[in-house]
């Protein structure tokens, strides 16, 4: 009883009364939806629903706690219209030590990759055509773990090509007689196999102090209290933020990405899921407050 083309500004009163008298037992949506109903459930009213599949947009260790405390279980799913699934995360098995991971710049976990991909991390070109290439010549490509790079994946259910051709430069890769799938996201494998998120490899900063990839600082972020939400302005160590928390205190948080931090009333997010951010927007927003505010500070 709500209009899917909307998660964020669903009424969640009705969903929940439709929830208690269908009794469901599982679901999938974005991150948006979960958070209107989360915000208006009463204890029980999402316990069947179990487990809670979310997904369509970063998925934060926070909601993924509060989503498996309210249905019993939750499972982040991360993929794109191309290949989906490609990676599942159950809340139950985010440990103390990846949240630690998270707060210190890690990035977000995505768990392990469903069997039926190939994945891959490899050296971030995002922009630039790649390939053809032999296997041989692609094995050699693959990053180690730990090293950050652009996840690119392989498989049956990952779409081989566009209609007419028309983007297939940019994102399919010919590897012998297979076409391996270019998400554009930044991520790292780590040593026990499973792969971290680490944001859009458009919407990194460059700089002399290295690569700082949105998602780092995003996650971390939202581990400050009194942050709800925050984004990486593309190209500046500049991170934007909805909340009560002060900008010196947001610095503090976040003093290994070496950002500034700026109190926003919004953060542009994107129309289709509600909950991605919409960072050539964002970049608008802030470059409009420095034009207003002059060379001090945002």
């Amino acid at each position: 009883d709500a209009d899917l083309r909307r998660p964020g500004a669903v009424d969640a009163g009705r969903v929940l009364a439709q929830i208690r008298a269908e009794r469901p037992t599982r679901s999938a949506a974005s991150p948006a939806f979960y958070e209107r109903l989360l915000g208006a459930s009463r204890s029980g009213d999402l316990a069947g629903l179990h487990p809670a599949g979310v997904g369509g947009a970063p998925v934060f260790p926070d909601l993924l706690d509060r989503l498996a405390e309210a249905t019993g279980e939750a499972v982040a799913v991360y993929g794109s219209s191309e290949a989906e699934p490609i990676a599942h995360l159950h809340a139950s098995d985010l440990a103390d030590a990846d949240r630690r991971r998270v707060a210190s710049g890690g990035g977000l976990p995505a768990g392990l990759p469903v069997e039926d991909v190939d994945l891959r991390i490899i050296a971030d070109r995002w922009g630039d055509g790649l390939g053809p290439f032999s296997v041989t010549e692609w094995d050699a490509l693959a990053l180690p773990p730990d090293e950050a790079g652009e996840i690119v994946v392989a498989g049956d259910h990952v779409l081989p090509g566009y209609v007419d051709g028309e983007g297939d430069r940019e994102t399919k890769v010919r590897v012998g007689a297979r076409v391996w799938h270019r998400t554009g996201d930044a991520g790292r494998l780590d040593a026990d196999g499973r792969l971290w998120l680490l944001g859009r490899c458009s919407a990194s900063v460059r700089d002399a102090r290295g690569v700082l990839y949105p998602l780092q600082a995003e996650a971390s972020a939202r581990g400050i209290a009194g942050v709800r939400l925050a984004a990486l302005v593309p190209g500046r160590r500049v991170v934007a933020y909805e909340g009560a928390a002060e900008p010196e205190a947001v610095e503090r948080g976040l003093a290994w990405a070496h950002v500034r931090a700026v109190r926003v009333e919004a953060i542009p997010l994107d129309a289709r899921h509600n909950a991605k951010v919409d960072y050539p927007a964002l970049a608008d927003v802030i470059t409009s407050r420095t034009a207003t505010r002059g060379r001090g500070r945002l």
